[in-house]
């Protein structure tokens, strides 16, 4: 078994801007949850060695919390919210 330490800090990211997203490595999506202008990659598509050739989805992480209180007040027909 291996262990690995993550830093609590991230390198400061850019400051939001309006209608502009910012695609980051999930360990850095995890530790800015607060920040709603950040998605990850999400469901990666393999080739046939098993190495990432892409991903079908881009994700935006959230707490457990948060996701409880969305699906509680959300309208989700239609979309896909997993």
């Amino acid at each position: 078994m291996h262990r690995v330490a993550f830093g609590t800090g991230i390198t400061p990211l850019p400051p939001p801007v309006p209608g502009t997203f910012y695609l980051v490595p999930l360990v850095v999506g995890l530790a800015a949850q607060h920040r709603d202008d950040l998605l990850v990659p999400h469901d990666t598509a393999r080739d046939m060695t098993g190495s990432i050739i892409g991903v079908r989805r881009l994700a935006r992480p959230i707490t457990a919390e948060a996701d409880k209180r969305w699906l509680h007040h959300s309208d989700t027909s239609g979309w896909c919210n997993r």
